[in-house]
């Protein structure tokens, strides 16, 4: 495994280590070994997508011994990190290993645990309606070491929003159905300050955001005329010192309110992840007030990977919510180009990563100031 297992940091080489990881398992004849030892920054995208992969790579084990006489017996074992709490309480939490008394710092975890689309289990009920509860009751568990809960407004507005991402993971997805969860929560102080770190991805695997807008552009041509228009636009702005590709501004545009790439089929379309980004970033606004904390929330998808948090976050723009990542707060602006980056390798589907801080005082500064 790399030293940072990071979309946002170690893009290309964070996708190398799935293509080896996939191709070692199904080809090769040993065991498989994750070897973390020199591994020292990891993030909740990586190894929520790491746990589909394997959960993929399990079942497909299953369906091989269901079948043939000759069955396999391969099993994927994992080193710990030598020196970096944090690497082994992801694999701790995530199931991948126990850790030894000499790896366990105090920080208190608590996991979400995977969750996946309805093409992956078999319920009653609808999968997306469990998923939004127990997405809320995880973000409502987080906030107990400081006694505090969501209200009732709050997770219903938690799990409405929540309701509308997985609608678009699915109908973006393969099958239109492959969609997961994951999350993990620490509670710890740093330079004498007590948070609650709040981790949480949503993955679905298919068309990347920029090759399902393109797909639809002959059935969504108002929409793809304006973002072409905003596109040339833009396009006369490029510099040596500031280039962009088009696919990670396509990205930017369609994460603004009104714009998404089944436009033509529903005039509601197009709402759902800027209600994810605004929600999330409102509540990790403990960032504003300490920058060491700020809320992050990345979208991967494709080969690019966009940047939200408490500096560029959404805005008023009208009777619209937008988000420009730049400090004009204007659209028509290039945004800025550490928050938007592209790669060569690709991500085969769509990320949406969020970490937020809780604070009890802040926590507490909030609801008095109400």
């Amino acid at each position: 495994m790399p030293k940072v297992f990071s979309f946002k940091e170690n893009y290309d080489e964070s996708i190398i280590i799935y293509k080896m990881y996939l191709s070692s398992y199904i080809f090769g004849e040993r065991d498989l070994i994750l070897d973390f030892s020199k591994c020292s920054q990891v993030d909740v995208a990586n190894f929520s997508f790491l746990n589909v992969c394997t959960r993929e790579l399990q079942t497909f084990k299953d369906r091989y011994n269901w079948n043939l006489f000759n069955k396999t017996n391969k099993y994927i074992r994992c080193i710990c990190s030598e020196s970096n709490g944090l690497t082994n309480r992801y694999l701790n939490a995530f199931g991948y290993c126990d850790l030894d008394n000499k790896y366990k710092d105090g920080t208190r975890f608590l996991p979400l645990n995977l969750i996946c689309g309805k093409g992956r289990c078999s319920f009653s009920e609808n999968p997306k309606s469990i998923a939004c509860r127990r997405i809320v009751d995880f973000v409502n568990a987080s906030g107990e070491p400081f006694d505090v809960s969501l209200t009732s407004y709050s997770r219903n507005y938690l799990e409405g929003f929540l309701s509308e991402v997985l609608n678009n993971a699915e109908d973006h997805s393969l099958r239109n159905s492959e969609w997961y969860v994951n999350g993990i929560s620490f509670n710890f102080k740093k330079n004498n300050t007590e948070v609650v770190e709040v981790n949480l991805a949503i993955i679905n695997i298919g068309p990347s955001m920029y090759e399902g807008f393109e797909g639809t552009k002959f059935k969504n041509v108002d929409i793809y005329e304006k973002l072409e228009r905003l596109f040339q636009i833009h396009k006369s702005q490029f510099s040596i010192l500031k280039p962009f590709e088009r696919e990670p501004l396509f990205m930017l545009y369609m994460l603004n309110e009104g714009i998404s790439r089944l436009k033509y089929k529903d005039e509601s379309r197009g709402n759902g992840t800027m209600n994810f980004i605004d929600s999330f970033i409102s509540l990790g606004s403990f960032g504003e007030k300490n920058p060491a904390f700020s809320s992050t929330l990345n979208v991967i998808s494709g080969h690019s990977v966009l940047t939200c948090d408490n500096k560029y976050k959404p805005f008023k723009n009208g009777e619209f919510r937008q988000i420009s990542l730049n400090k004009e707060h204007d659209i028509r602006k290039l945004p800025d180009s550490d928050y938007v980056s592209y790669h060569n390798e690709n991500f085969p589907g769509t990320i949406l990563e969020a970490r937020v801080y809780l604070n009890r005082e802040h926590i507490l500064e909030q609801i008095n100031a109400i």
